[in-house]
């Protein structure tokens, strides 16, 4: 009889040296042992080949596979066919994780018999070390109220209450069941998948404690670059998005159909501050606002409040009445200049209540001042008169 690991942990791993073998030491010193580790070497050019292999030679729970560079989604698609754990989850090669991440993920999916685990976690800034408090890993305003809980239940909220895609947990029956795959997409291939896995769950479990520390500001340019490379991927991501809502007969869902919009517009937005250049900018412009890529994503023809974020909205809308980028551009310009205004009338306005603080707390200090004196005389007037009452003048 074959003994399944509980968990299958997948990494992709890329020219990761600088951060590999303590991200290997934490996975390995997990209170739940009761795993695999699939690391797939996408054809690194530095020393992980060599860090696997000796990670693997120490530790037969680690398997190595390697292939010439094909990107994450192609290496983790890898991991996916050889997993034979109960429940699998897909690990960043230069991430860490709390020691008991995986014993407490795996009780939640038990205790529900979940189809997908959503945990919490942190950013950890490499800059200067700090352990950063990002809001929207788990947003718990956008949770529904149950622990366990439906895609119907989640409504419009469903692709809002997290917005960070990889470090969840999913049953591997499950993902299988409903070939649920990465795609080709260099970017955004986790959230894609992240929210078919959504859409087809039928229970979910997530918890607000934060049990991993997503590193951020190591130095690398690489996801920089993949942007510049793809900066369309946003845009196709979000109408891959709309053809698995209508597979699963969901897109006419009115909670649905608002959750997609809003999704859809953030993915948006992300992907215009994204671009680093004149031509990606000018190519995603001309991709959304005269190519008729914002109505195909179901962005336009809502009221301001079917939208979460208003901010997006407004950006929105310059979008669609912007007659080229430069206008577009004009705009953000605008916008910037509007909110430095505000912000430095914001901050004459604290100035004048610091000032004026200041004069009131004088004027307090003036009054005690005042206020001391006089008790001083009356308490010395009293004292005579007490001294008297004690020690009377005999006759």
């Amino acid at each position: 009889m074959i003994n399944h690991p509980k968990v299958s942990l997948v990494m992709p791993v890329y020219n990761g040296e600088g951060y590999l073998s303590e991200t290997l030491d934490d996975l390995l010193s997990q209170t739940l042992q009761d795993f695999e580790l699939i690391c797939i070497d996408d054809g690194s050019t530095d020393a992980s080949h060599t860090i696997l292999q000796k990670f693997h030679a120490q530790d037969p729970r680690i398997q190595v596979f390697r292939q010439n560079n094909a990107g994450v989604s192609a290496a983790r698609n890898v991991g996916l066919r050889h997993a034979t754990g109960k429940y699998v989850m897909f690990c960043d090669d230069d991430d860490l994780f709390a020691n008991e991440m995986l014993e407490k993920m795996t009780e939640l999916m038990e205790a529900h018999d979940a189809d997908i685990c959503v945990p919490n976690g942190y950013k950890l800034d490499m800059a200067d070390g700090s352990r950063i408090i990002e809001p929207n890993f788990i947003r718990p305003k956008y949770l529904p109220s149950k622990e366990c809980f439906t895609p119907k239940d989640a409504g419009k909220y469903l692709f809002q209450f997290s917005t960070f895609h990889i470090y969840k947990m999913y049953r591997l029956s499950f993902l299988r069941e409903h070939e649920i795959a990465f795609g080709a997409q260099k970017a955004d291939e986790d959230g894609l998948f992240f929210a078919h896995a959504l859409i087809a769950a039928q229970r979910i479990v997530a918890t607000t404690e934060r049990l991993f520390y997503y590193r951020v500001n190591t130095g690398s340019s690489v996801s920089d670059s993949i942007f510049r490379e793809d900066i369309l991927a946003g845009y196709e991501g979000m109408l891959l998005l709309k053809e698995l809502l209508q597979q699963y007969r969901l897109l006419d869902d009115e909670d649905f159909h608002q959750s997609y919009v809003n999704r859809a517009l953030a993915k948006t937005i992300d992907y215009l501050r994204r671009a680093k250049d004149f031509r990606s900018l000018s190519i995603l412009f001309e991709t959304l606002a005269n190519q008729g890529g914002l109505a195909k994503m179901d962005l336009l023809g809502h009221e301001a409040e079917y939208y979460f974020n208003q901010t997006h909205f407004e950006e929105l809308e310059a979008l669609e009445s912007s007659k080229s980028v430069e206008n577009y551009l004009f705009f953000l310009f605008n916008r910037s200049q509007n909110a430095l205004k505000t912000k430095s009338e914001a901050v004459k306005d604290l100035k004048k209540e610091v000032s004026t603080l200041k004069r009131q707390n004088a004027e307090q200090k003036r009054e005690y001042t005042a206020l001391r004196q006089n008790s001083l005389i009356v308490n010395a007037r009293l004292k005579r008169l007490l001294h008297k009452l004690r020690h009377p003048i005999r006759s």
